[in-house]
């Protein structure tokens, strides 16, 4: 092993190498050379940079050889993969199975035992875990209410109550001091601030002053940033966040990737509401670990993560992986296919992690320097 021989004067942290350690004095120094064109956080190192980009791109290049399981981050990987390691102190004496944590032990347990301590109150079938009587409970809510105006959908008769009020000219909340009526009583608790004196929240740049935190939270916006616009359709935002959020409608970035059918959205919220439509009393669930699907196939795929079984061969160079997507993807590179194509310059790409990638350039040349 080389010999650590240069030592940093400031906290004694030693390095093998000099360049080593003239990255690590810009810790100290508070010099941050490397700036995202995106949100302008800066960093010292590139490195650093670079994981940062993936935040925006919602990347996770780092693969478990194992389960197939991505990370962002390669130390997030490596944390991982002990759950994957042979020291596993806990066994099972029925079938001699065993587990990083007791935990996981007790709940295997329950496969040999057939107990089943988690009872649903609605129907009264039992579950050998908490998080499956979680999912399950979800089969329970049957009982949509749907909006006959806008479609819209609730799972509850008082929210559906609540919403039917905004598309009726009914205003039960009257302002006592002006007299304006509102659908909500929270607006018109908002509504009344603007009757009060006191604005305690002022706007260090301009010193315009408001009365609530939120009205100067839009304001700072406008106010310490200039007006961006977007070369693509020459819409123009307050903000380079309003800019880069808008540029996903464009690039078509959908990071939210639903496990049942595939399909892409947007954002979280979507996507939950979407899964929400698959749940079914049908439900397959992994006996070994935690998992939980809903498709049979799903879960036949899933459990090749448990065993060193890889089915699927690679008929060009031979190599064997553990599902059918993987070696999908390994083909690409004995193809000259490229199928992810880039929606503003047209150029194609292999995988699309590539296409994000490249998309991120035109997010730079596209928003301007403030």
């Amino acid at each position: 092993m080389a010999e650590k021989s240069f030592v940093c004067d400031i906290c004694k942290a030693t390095f093998t190498c000099k360049s080593g350690l003239t990255r690590h004095l810009l810790v100290h120094s508070g010099i941050k050379p490397h700036k995202c064109r995106l949100c302008g956080k800066a960093f010292t190192g590139n490195s650093d940079l670079v994981r940062h980009y993936r935040t925006h791109t919602k990347e996770k290049p780092y693969e478990c050889d194992i389960c197939c399981k991505t990370f962002s981050r390669k130390s997030h990987l490596e944390m991982h993969t002990n759950v994957h390691k042979s020291l596993k102190t806990h066994s099972c004496e029925l079938c001699e199975q065993a587990f990083l944590h007791k935990s996981d032990l007790v709940k295997h347990i329950r496969i040999h035992t057939k107990e089943r301590p988690f009872e649903c109150m609605d129907c009264h079938k039992k579950f050998s875990r908490k998080n499956h009587l979680t999912v399950h409970l979800l089969t329970h809510m049957k009982d949509k209410f749907p909006c006959h105006l806008c479609n819209k959908i609730f799972y509850q008769k008082d929210a559906l109550d609540n919403h039917l009020f905004k598309h009726t000219k009914e205003k039960r909340f009257p302002c006592e001091h002006c007299g304006k009526a509102f659908h909500l009583k929270r607006s018109l608790l908002l509504h009344t601030l603007t009757h009060s004196k006191e604005k305690c929240y002022a706007c260090e740049a301009c010193q315009k002053s408001f009365t609530r935190k939120d009205s100067l939270t839009a304001h700072l916006r406008s106010c310490n940033e200039k007006p961006q616009t977007c070369e693509l359709c020459h819409q123009i935002f307050h903000g380079k966040n309003d800019v880069i959020k808008h540029l996903n409608f464009h690039i078509k970035t959908e990071p939210y990737s639903c496990d049942a059918c595939c399909l892409n959205f947007l954002n979280k919220d979507d996507m939950i509401s979407h899964i929400r439509t698959h749940y079914t009393e049908e439900l397959y669930i992994c006996e070994i670990c935690d998992e939980v699907y809903m498709k049979k196939s799903m879960l036949i795929n899933h459990s090749l993560a448990h065993s060193n079984d890889r089915p699927h061969a690679c008929d060009q160079c031979g190599k064997f992986f553990k599902n059918r997507r993987i070696l999908l993807d390994h083909m690409l590179i004995h193809t000259e296919e490229k199928r992810y194509i880039c929606v503003l310059c047209n150029k194609a790409f292999r995988r699309n992690y590539h296409l994000k990638m490249h998309s991120l350039t035109h997010i730079k040349n596209i928003v301007t320097e403030n």
